[in-house]
């Protein structure tokens, strides 16, 4: 099969790129039945593209229609730790049987994580988003006619899986749809949208439940009728406005539906001029693989997408040796993330209820949701620093919520502490609003793209653990005797989670793409990451490679398979260890074999390597 994008027909196409090299991409999924498909360069460098074309309405558009998922999940599980104190006398809830209508939401989320991601990397991320918008505002809306705790349960579940197969598409979108230097302002800017739901939602409790009680059993319904309308406005025009990834339709093959893709995004951004000519012409250049290698006709179909095969090889490729510390690592970051955010959106509404002599709940709690803002622009300023990395930023947010959670002990000391324990409340949520923005936008970019929505989904759907055990935890902490307050022993595992984060963060997180080009294929078989050693030169590409367009190449190719060849690419960003780790061996200490593989991983993180297929034989 011949997959053809040509977008060095014109030389505005690729002003920014310069000459690039040609060579040949075997298939992710390729079986020994399968052809070697031809792949001009720019199924690694779209992003260029991308990047020329730069950030306009479109992504306004996209932004505005995937953010709209975001507030209602944001509007919702305010809502829900609201509500249900609210229906704990008039359906005679019990705590363990509140906490398991909170974490039910999550435990749908998460199933519905495992199953979104596998299905966008096979069917598309806009099939899954506009899914999740249907589900999301029809189940929402199916909350307020609830007539007792198991039909809560039901619905309540069902609408986390609605919303589980949405954040892994919506992300992987955003990020394959954008600009390299606007991916993480992007997804950052999805948090303003949770932040708008809390805030909304929060503002509804105010008018129609100040002290968060509803004597006559209506308003919540009120309430909840009213939380789902965003979603239920935007649904037409997310299905007329939406567009599939271009990234997506390329590693699929679909490659004039990619060219329509490319198009509509510069014509809707004013920037018609850059893809002037674009796809004009019928035939492609000549290209060092023109003739492709005809299948063996002894060799069994090649898998056809979304069969088992294709998804035990997808599995396999998540879990490879260049990956796999990764998804650990980013599990662990989205449980953390998870457990302090959704600790505090569960923990803090009833601690206010209980102190309504003192405070007004529902002011305090709008306090609170307003407190996101202030998060989002410090991930923002994070995002765009040149002096931190995304790994360096989720250090020091992890650090500072430490702190935080242990300054607010204070909230069970009586009145006199509240000088403490309110701000620290307020500035826990800022922090763990930045702490989760970034942790999105560090996973949305690290994997490749065949792989990308399955490996986030999969670090996404082990973190909505933590979102489904805090609320159980907080009521289990909660009735143990403790002599300096019930909430003592909550927030002081939150403190601890929060500084074992910082050593994973360290130990398992070794690269990240920050402002760096996106990778399409996955490094399967590559050698290992900590290798300091650099490559030899490739066979099959001289130093003076062609460019495609205007240039008489080969015609031919053999029939073996391509080889993949290791380039070195510089890193996003510099660290200061590596210097402290030559000080070391400057004094005889990397003797060690413990530092030395320090030293090794830390020349890794600055010089990742890129994988070029040269179209050699093996």
């Amino acid at each position: 099969r011949r997959l053809w994008v040509q977008l060095s027909q014109h030389p505005s196409v690729c002003k920014k790129a310069g000459p690039i090299r040609q060579g040949c991409v075997e298939p992710w999924r390729s079986s020994p039945a399968a052809d070697v498909a031809c792949v001009s360069p720019e199924m690694h460098e779209i992003h260029k593209v991308l990047d020329d074309i730069g950030i306009g309405r479109y992504h306004t558009v996209q932004s505005l229609i995937v953010g709209v998922v975001n507030m209602m999940d944001g509007a919702e599980i305010t809502l829900c730790s609201a509500v249900l104190g609210a229906l704990q006398q008039e359906w005679d809830l019990n705590p363990l049987v509140r906490a398991t209508m909170m974490s039910l939401v999550f435990v749908g989320v998460f199933f519905g994580n495992l199953i979104g991601g596998s299905m966008a990397d096979f069917y598309g991320r806009r099939a899954l988003v506009l899914g999740s918008y249907a589900g999301m505002a029809t189940l929402g809306a199916m909350t307020a006619t609830a007539w007792g705790p198991a039909s809560m349960l039901a619905v309540r579940f069902l609408f986390g899986i609605a919303y589980g197969m949405g954040i892994g598409p919506g992300v992987a979108l955003l990020v394959e749809s954008a600009p390299s230097s606007w991916r993480g302002h992007l997804l950052n800017f999805g948090g303003v949208f949770f932040a708008l739901g809390e805030l909304y939602v929060s503002v509804l409790l105010v008018l129609l439940m100040p002290t968060l009680r509803d004597p006559t059993g209506n308003e919540w319904r009120r309430v909840t009728l009213l939380a789902v309308m965003p979603g239920l406005l935007v649904l037409p025009f997310a299905f007329l406005l939406l567009k599939e990834s271009p990234h997506f339709l390329l590693t699929r093959g679909r490659v004039s539906e990619a060219l329509g893709v490319v198009r509509y995004i510069a014509t809707v951004n004013g920037n018609e001029e850059v893809i002037a000519g674009l796809g004009d012409t019928g035939e492609p250049p000549e290209m060092s693989c023109s003739s492709v290698a005809a299948p063996s006709a002894s060799a069994a179909p090649a898998p056809q997408d979304g069969s088992p095969e294709d998804k035990w090889q997808q599995l396999r490729m998540v879990f490879s040796r260049d990956t796999r510390w990764i998804v650990f690592g980013g599990g662990y970051l989205c449980f953390m993330a998870n457990f302090l955010f959704y600790g505090l959106s569960y923990g803090l509404p009833q601690t206010f209820s209980s102190m309504a002599g003192e405070i007004r709940p529902a002011m305090q709690l709008t306090i609170v949701a307003a407190c996101s803002f202030p998060g989002i622009l410090l991930a923002a300023m994070l995002i765009d620093s040149k002096a931190f990395g995304h790994r360096d930023s989720l250090a020091l947010l992890a650090i500072l919520a430490a702190l935080l959670q242990i300054s607010l002990m204070a909230i069970d000391m009586g009145s006199h502490w509240h000088w403490m324990a309110l701000p620290s409340a307020y500035f826990s949520k800022y922090v763990a609003v930045a702490f989760f923005c970034i942790s999105y936008v560090y996973l949305g970019e690290v994997f490749p793209s065949v792989i990308r929505c399955t490996g986030l989904s999969i670090c996404i759907a082990f973190g909505r653990s933590g979102s489904i055990l805090a609320p159980m935890l907080f009521e289990v902490f909660a009735t143990k005797p403790n002599p300096i307050g019930p909430h003592f022993l909550f927030l002081l595992f939150n403190a601890v989670l929060c500084l074992i984060g910082v050593i994973n963060i360290r130990v398992c997180l070794s690269y990240e793409l920050k402002n760096a080009p996106l990778e399409d294929l996955a490094r399967a078989h590559a050698p290992s990451r900590t290798s300091p050693r650099l490559p030899p030169r490739p066979r099959g590409c001289s130093a003076a490679s062609p460019s495609i367009a205007g240039t008489s190449v080969r015609s031919t190719m053999p029939a073996a398979p391509p080889r993949m060849a290791r380039v070195w690419a510089p890193s996003c960003s510099t660290t200061s260890v590596d210097q402290k780790l030559r000080g070391l061996g400057r004094m005889g200490l990397l003797r060690c074999p413990a530092l030395a593989r320090a030293r090794a991983r830390m020349h890794a993180r600055r010089h990742p390597r890129v994988y070029v297929c040269t179209g050699a034989p093996v």
